[in-house]
């Protein structure tokens, strides 16, 4: 949709161009597709996908992969685990549908004064059902087709960054521990808590912003966590995307998967 479709469909061309097979959904309500987007559900775009699916196995002759941007990964996902494919590819996908919801709703009301200068706010018209559904998705909640997953991100601020990478890793390794994957998982796990550590250090890395822990215990103070914008240099999506990732981390990870000296207490 607008410029995710615009991008998808760049990269299309340019797989094509170098041999892939490349097939590009508009699904129903969406693009030159027929039906209102309004009126649609998450079962009808699982239908189309699937449709999709089962029509390249059968007329496509390379391994079947399917990439999703964004909400569009949580759909991919969805397919992936009820429809056998090759590898799933999913772009800057949040861990959860509500998460990208959430993001949707703040974009429409910051830009919803262009319609005061004559232009269309940006945005899309959900049906409830399908704004229910979409908040019920998550990204390792259910057992995938394939245990050939790529996840990529983009973020351009260093500590936005680190955010996404923690939230994304939380996601891989819950779906690694539902497959069963051991070693995948340990990764995972290794790399959270290093993701973990450095968003503590660029949150509260030094005695004055530390004010809240006591003097003689600052050389053993990893860092903190803002809950709150306190001045004009720290942004409020700074503070959220940390939360999220905090969120996304805990949820994830187990009492022994914490060191020792990390371990949260009750």
């Amino acid at each position: 949709m607008n410029r995710s479709r615009t991008l998808i469909a760049s990269l299309a061309r340019d797989l094509a161009g170098v041999g892939f097979e490349t097939l590009l959904p508009d699904l129903t309500g969406t693009g030159d597709s027929s039906g209102l987007l309004e009126n649609q559900r998450w079962q009808h775009w699982l239908d189309d996908m699937s449709f999709m699916a089962s029509w390249a196995a059968t007329h496509c002759s390379l391994p079947l992969s399917v990439l999703g941007i964004r909400m569009g990964g949580l759909l991919a996902a969805n397919l992936a685990t009820q429809t056998p494919i090759d590898s799933l590819i999913l772009w800057h996908t949040p861990a959860d549908g509500s998460t990208w919801l959430e993001h949707t709703k703040r974009q429409q009301l910051a830009t919803k004064g262009r319609a005061l200068c004559g232009k269309s706010p940006p945005g899309y018209r959900f049906h409830p059902a399908l704004e229910t559904d979409i908040a019920a998705q998550k990204l390792g909640s259910q057992k995938l087709g394939t245990e050939k997953v790529l996840l990529i991100d983009r973020d351009t601020a260093q500590s936005a960054a680190t955010a996404g990478a923690v939230e994304i890793l939380s996601a891989a390794l819950m779906a690694a521990r539902e497959v069963g994957d051991t070693t995948r998982a340990e990764l995972y796990r290794t790399a959270l808590l290093c993701g973990l550590r450095a968003l503590l250090q660029m949150q509260y890395d030094d005695a004055a912003e530390l004010f809240f822990v006591p003097s003689e215990l600052h050389p053993m103070a990893l860092g903190g966590f803002r809950t709150t914008v306190y001045d004009g240099r720290i942004s409020v999506q700074a503070v959220n995307t940390a939360i999220r990732a905090l969120s996304a981390a805990l949820n994830a990870l187990q009492t022994e998967d914490y060191p020792s000296s990390l371990a949260p207490s009750a």
